[in-house]
């Protein structure tokens, strides 16, 4: 925890997984992420923003190249405790398989969408094949997107059940 003159409070969550790019269960290390926290149909997002109105911010993100998934959120510090015991609530229910269908579907369409804009500009085919060739990961745009429309709903169990917290830092305002 460090103190700054801020308003706000911040939290961020680092958890490590051995799911690489170079793993097969990377596709479904992907949908795991886009469930857990990677958009506005997200578990963090609808539970912990919508229902709980814990935070006024709060995304994941999973760095493939490293083995490692983030979450990061921005709250009233007061709520550091209380956001950070809904986050790893939503992780295991990912891990006890509480997932919708409507959820894994969703998830699964938002890389879709993605990995189709790879096409639209010669930057975005730039930083795909780069970033596939730093990464040892040599599967074209569309060999992707069949990876991700055969994840099933075990395969993101299994990846949930690989994540583990590894640290947490919390930026707290000077008043709070």
């Amino acid at each position: 925890t460090e103190t700054m003159e801020v308003s706000q409070g911040k939290l961020c969550m680092g958890f490590v997984t051995p799911i690489t790019l170079r793993d097969p269960r990377f596709a479904a290390m992907q949908v795991l992420n886009t469930i857990l926290g990677g958009g506005m149909t997200s578990k963090l997002f609808m539970q912990v923003r919508e229902k709980e109105s814990l935070c006024y911010d709060i995304s994941s993100g999973y760095h493939g190249s490293k083995g490692i998934l983030t979450v990061s959120a921005g709250m009233e510090c007061s709520k550091k405790e209380l956001v950070q015991a809904e986050v790893l609530r939503q992780l295991d229910a990912c891990r006890q398989g509480q997932i919708t269908e409507g959820e894994l579907k969703a998830a699964k369409e938002a890389i879709l969408s993605s990995l189709r804009a790879t096409h639209d500009s010669p930057g975005a085919i730039e930083g795909y094949y780069a970033t596939g060739a730093l990464s040892g990961m040599s599967m074209t745009p569309a060999q992707y997107m069949e990876k991700v429309e055969q994840v099933t709903l075990q395969q993101v169990v299994d990846a949930a059940n690989t994540v583990k917290l590894h640290s947490s830092f919390f930026l707290k305002g000077v008043s709070a």
